[in-house]
C-alpha cells in the first residue's frame, strides 16, 4: 500500500512539472557582464561638490586588488556628495542582475559614521533602478577594512544603465561656521552579474 502511494506521488509530481513547463537547469545563463577593478580609469567619471574629490588612483597597497581603486571624499557638508560612475549595458530577455562593490570608509562625518549610496540609474529618466543607502559605523577599536556591498537584484530591460557609488558629505564642525567634517572612502572591484532565462 505504501509503495503504491509513493509511485502515485512520483507520477503526480512528474506530470505537474511537465504540464507547468519546468525547464531544465541549463535553460538559464549566468554572465558576469562587468568585472571592473578600476584598472581602466577612462571608463569612470567623477563628480563632487567643492571642496571634494572623486578620481581613480594608482597604489597597489591601497587597492583591494590590482593596482588601481577609486577615491571619494567630500567636505562641502550635509546634502552634498562625491561620486564615481560608469555606464554598462544589461542583457536583453527575461532575468535579473545584481551589482556589488568593495568599499573601505576612511573618514567619518563627525559622528563616527560614513554614509554612502550604491546606485544603478536609468540615465534616460535619471530614476533609480536599484539603490542601497549604507550607514557605516566605524569600529571603536580597529581600523576599517574593505567590505563587499551588494545591491538588491533588478529586472532586465536591455538598457544602458549607470552604476554610481557616492560618498555623502559630513556634518558641520562645532564652533566653526561653514566648516564640515571631511568624509572619505576607497572603492574597488565592481562586479555586475546577470541571469537570463
Amino acid at each position: 500500500m505504501h509503495l503504491i502511494g509513493k509511485i502515485l506521488a512520483v507520477v503526480v509530481i512528474t506530470t505537474t512539472a511537465i504540464v507547468a513547463g519546468v525547464q531544465p537547469a541549463s535553460a538559464f545563463t549566468v554572465r558576469n557582464i562587468v568585472n571592473d577593478g578600476f584598472e581602466n580609469p577612462a571608463v569612470w567619471a567623477g563628480y563632487f561638490a567643492a571642496p571634494g574629490a572623486a578620481y581613480v588612483n594608482t597604489n597597489q597597497a591601497a587597492a583591494h586588488a590590482g593596482q588601481r581603486y577609486g577615491v571619494l571624499w567630500e567636505e562641502a557638508g550635509t546634502g552634498t556628495w562625491a561620486s564615481l560612475e560608469r555606464l554598462f549595458t544589461e542583457p536583453t530577455g527575461r532575468g535579473s542582475c545584481v551589482a556589488s562593490i568593495w568599499i573601505v570608509p576612511l573618514l567619518s562625518d563627525g559622528n563616527n559614521h560614513s554614509r554612502f549610496n550604491i546606485e544603478v540609474i536609468d540615465p534616460q529618466t535619471f530614476t533609480y533602478v536599484a539603490l542601497n543607502p549604507v550607514d557605516y559605523q566605524f569600529p571603536s577599536q580597529s581600523l576599517p577594512s574593505y567590505a563587499k556591498y551588494t545591491l538588491d537584484p533588478w529586472n532586465l530591460g536591455g538598457r544602458q544603465l549607470l552604476f554610481r557609488v557616492s560618498q555623502l558629505g559630513g556634518n558641520p564642525v562645532p564652533g566653526h561656521p561653514g566648516l564640515f567634517y571631511r568624509t572619505s572612502s576607497l572603492v574597488d572591484d565592481l562586479s555586475i552579474t546577470c541571469i537570463t532565462f
